[in-house]
């Protein structure tokens, strides 16, 4: 009984030093390589989907990590152009299949409006926006273009609580082209007055 608990305990020990080896690639790569995990690594798969641009695309990437925290968010904007995120930590098939995931975007029952008063912006009309999936919370975001010579630009919309809290962190995105540099969300968003900018 004392060899098999031995055995037992030294296999536990064994696996968590073992190094994984782990894919290392991004979308339109054409020779993948492999990376080689740390202790208490793990491999991951990150996709994220945007039509911001005006056109849909797809960026997907797999690797190595010691961060296993899950990293989903979205975000709709006022005229229905979107950024969905998905970053998992993963093994085998599992990073595969993440890395080639193809999310369904389905309406909620949450609506946000898309015009309230910001700064000095005037607003125009009472449209409202239905949001998709996880996005329970309406937000206001300030993006600051990485080209200074581009004004900031205000989105308005639906987004989950993990963008939110991401974009009030002053989160870099590419798929913006800029930083977020303020930021509110709320459940109902209520007016500037009530509910000022959270740096």
């Amino acid at each position: 009984m004392k060899i098999f608990l031995s055995t037992c305990l030294f296999l536990a020990i064994l696996s968590e030093v073992i190094a994984m080896q782990c894919k290392l690639m991004k979308t339109n790569q054409k020779n993948p390589g492999t990376c080689e995990t740390t202790e208490g690594g793990s491999c991951f798969a990150r996709t994220t989907f945007s039509n911001m641009n005006g056109s849909a695309k797809a960026d997907s990437e797999e690797g190595c990590t010691t961060d296993c925290s899950t990293q989903n968010y979205s975000f709709t904007t006022e005229d229905g152009r979107f950024i969905l995120n998905f970053r998992e930590c993963c093994y085998g098939m599992k990073c595969i299949e993440l890395f080639l995931k193809r999310p369904t975007r389905q309406f909620n029952g949450k609506v946000c409006p898309t015009c309230f008063p910001s700064l000095s912006k005037a607003c125009e009309g009472s449209k409202t926006i239905k949001c998709r999936n996880t996005e329970t919370q309406c937000v206001e975001i300030v993006v600051a273009h990485d080209d200074s010579a581009i004004p900031d630009k205000h989105f308005y919309g639906c987004a989950s609580p993990t963008f939110c809290k991401l974009a009030k962190n002053s989160m870099h995105s590419d798929v913006l082209s800029g930083t977020i540099t303020r930021a509110r969300c709320s459940d109902t968003l209520p007016p500037l007055e009530q509910l000022n900018f959270e740096e």
